[in-house]
Order: structure tokens, then sequence, then C-alpha cells
């Protein structure tokens, strides 16, 4: 007689389908992990989101079952209002109804009874929350909470980027509450370990190890020319807002173009994502005369082309990191690297052995930015370097098996 395997249950609140989102299928792609449990991957709908996770899964057989949840938010309502209008004072008035809404409870008593009663019917062993930060995505908490009615399931709860400290007491006993039945969380870095830890959460409950991905390769009608122009390309892929630090590579830029113009006029810079500051960016690059230089893509569903046809990839965020996923998509495909130096990033990365790290100083990040595109552009043997190092990086510290194994051994905890 066949023995049913224990269902994993893995959810995931975003308005956007983003890197914190695609990582999901580290674990529900993962055949050691499949070897081990059924797996049920579980969503808030969104339309955008329900596209973006189409294009990962729909050229793969897979045994795990994908199921949207219809839950109430005003997450996609507030990305569309921001997207669409410029005015600050405007978005704030059109988002005033949604909010007031909100604050009555209405939202969060419909999602906890559609948890309740979901949790009823599918009877998962183990449940695996996926949260962009801490506290961020209100559903998952909500999720947290209604798991208290179910102690004899093993919840995980996975903080991708930096958790915020606490403000109030309210903060502190909902803190409580939610991680009454929470076995472990889990982050990628030791940095943020210890935001979790200040936060009030138990040592022994929080966990870090680095995450895995293994990239989906989506078709591209794109050609290298149309991605490089015939320049030495810098690509950056993101949310286009002020924690990714494009501001501050357009201000490195502008930099470049005063140290050394003749590498400035030499230089391609693409932008792939969109975002709060998209219609920052559009102003800043309009106003300084960068057009020629500079190209804001949008969302991309072929964005590792990006990743793929650059010189230099750049990861320059400012706050709120962890270790993202287009750091590992770069990594992969042995890319030179600029990166941030903190939390999982310089953890995994070595300055000026498998990348060129800059510190994340609002006052100094933009000239130092220039300084190591300059230094790596007329260094070209020093790019290979960090090419050849990085991959190798990539293969000794992370793996599907590795991850796998550190994944379980909570998944299996008692």
């Amino acid at each position: 007689m066949k023995v049913q395997k224990p269902i994993l249950l893995i959810f995931s609140q975003c308005h956007i389908y983003g890197g914190s989102e695609r990582l999901m299928q580290s674990i529900y792609k993962n055949s050691y992990i499949l070897d081990e449990f059924n797996i049920v991957f579980s969503y808030s709908y969104f339309k955008d989101y329900k596209i973006g996770l189409k294009r990962d899964i729909e050229s793969h057989n897979l045994k795990t079952i994908f199921k949207p949840l219809y839950l109430i938010t005003n997450g996609d309502i507030y990305n569309k209002i921001n997207l669409k209008l410029n005015n600050k004072p405007l978005r704030r008035l059109i988002k005033l109804p949604f909010f007031l809404i909100e604050i009555t409870g209405l939202y969060a008593i419909w999602n906890i009874i559609y948890f309740f009663i979901y949790l009823l019917i599918l009877k998962p062993d183990v449940v695996h929350i996926n949260n962009g930060g801490y506290p961020a995505a209100k559903a998952c908490n909500q999720l947290a909470l209604i798991l208290n009615f179910f102690p004899s399931i093993n919840v995980i709860y996975q903080v991708n980027n930096k958790a915020i400290k606490k403000t109030n007491f309210i903060s502190r006993n909902k803190d409580k509450l939610i991680s009454k039945n929470i076995r472990f969380f889990l982050t990628h870095s030791l940095e943020n370990k210890i935001a979790l830890i200040k936060r009030g959460f138990k040592e022994t409950s929080v966990r870090n190890f680095p995450s895995y991905f293994n990239e989906t390769i989506l078709s591209s009608n794109l050609k290298p020319i149309n991605i490089r122009k015939g320049r030495f390309t810098l690509s950056m892929v993101g949310f286009l807002s002020f924690r990714k630090g494009q501001l501050f590579l357009l201000e490195a830029l502008l930099e470049i173009k005063r140290l050394d113009y003749s590498v400035y006029c030499d230089i391609q810079l693409n932008f792939v994502g969109d975002g709060e500051n998209k219609f920052i960016l559009e102003d800043f690059i309009k106003k300084n005369n960068l057009t020629e230089n500079v190209t804001l893509w949008g969302n991309r569903p072929d964005y590792i082309q990006f990743i793929k046809e650059c010189d230099l990839y750049m990861l320059t965020s400012v706050e709120g990191e962890d270790l993202p996923l287009v750091l590992l998509t770069a990594m992969q495909n042995n890319r030179c690297i600029i990166a941030s130096d903190f939390a999982g990033i310089s953890e995994l990365l070595t300055h000026e052995y498998d990348a060129f790290l800059v510190k994340p100083n609002l006052n100094t990040i933009a000239i130092d930015i220039a300084n190591a595109i300059i230094y790596l552009y007329k260094n070209p043997e020093i790019r290979d370097a960090f090419s050849k190092n990085v991959a190798q990086t990539f293969i000794e510290n992370l793996g599907e098996e590795k991850y796998a194994k550190n994944l379980l051994k909570l998944y299996n905890s008692k």
C-alpha cells in the first residue's frame, strides 16, 4: 500500500510577481522536496501575478498544484494608482476611500474566514509563508494568526527583506500573536536574522541560510544590438523604488560624465522593471540629458536577456535587501557585478575577488559607483576574473540539493 506523502502548503502574497515570488520556484520545482511532500502553491490572486506565474510554470510538467486565493487587499489598487499618477496629493486622495474601507476590518474578516475554511479543507502538514519583508504583506500575517487555531501544523515564515523595527505597543503584541505557532522564521542573511531578533522574535526560532534559484529561460525577440546599442552595457533589473538605488546609479552616470567623458559616451544603461519611482527617474533622465545613454524598458518577461547581455550587472540598493534573486541569476550567468556591500550580498560575495562592492552610504554611493564603473571599464582582465570567480562562488555555496536539505530540516522538525 502506497503511503500518502504529507502536504506542504506554500503561501505568498504580493501585488507584483517579483523576485521574492519567483524565488518560490526553488521549492515547488525542487526534486528533493517533491520526493518528500505533495506541494500546493497558493497565492493571493492578482491578474499580473497570475500572468507572471504562468510564464514560469507553463513549459514545465510540474507535480505541484497551483491554487489562487481570492483575498481582499489594497496592494494591487495602490500599485496601479502609483504607476498612473505622478501627483502625490492626488494619489493619496484617490487611495483614501480604499484605506477607510480597510480600517473597518472588513478585508481582514473576509481573509481570515477564507483562510480558516481553506486550511480545514486542505489539511496541510507544513505551511511555508513567503513574505517580501516584515511586517509587509498583511495577508501573510493574517494567515499566521489563523494558524494559531491549527497547532499541529508546522509553520515556517520566510522573510525576504529586512524586517523593520517595532514602532508601538500594538505592533509588539501583534508580533506575539503572529509568532505564537511559528516554528521557524527563515531569512537569507545574518544581518536580517539579527533584525528579526531585534524585533523581538526568539533567537532559537530564527534561521538563516542562502537561497537557491535556477532561472526559467523564456524566449525573446530582442537581439544583442537592441540591448547593447554597440556600447559598454550596464543592466539593472528590479522594482523602481528609492531603496533599489536606480537614482544613485543615474547620479553616478553624471559623475562619469564629469570624470571621464569618453567612458560616459560609450555607456548604455538599461533599467528593467516598473514601480513608484518611474516618474522621478524619467524626470531626472530628461533634466540631465541622459536619454541617449539610458533606457527604461518597463516590466519584461525576458529580463534575463538584459543580464546575459551586459558587461556589468548593477545591484546598487541602499536599504532593505537580503539576497536578491537577480543577483543569483547574474552569478549563474557569469556576469561581472557591482553591488552594495550589505546583508546577504556581502555575506556571499567578496570585494575584488568575485564582485566590486560599494558601501550603501547615501552621501558617497554615487561617486563610488562611478569610480567602480570606470575602473572595470578600463580593466577587462579584472572583469573576466570577477566573472570566472563569481560562477565558482555560486557552485560552491548554492545548489538545489543543499537548499533542499536545509529546508527539509525545518519542515520535518518536531
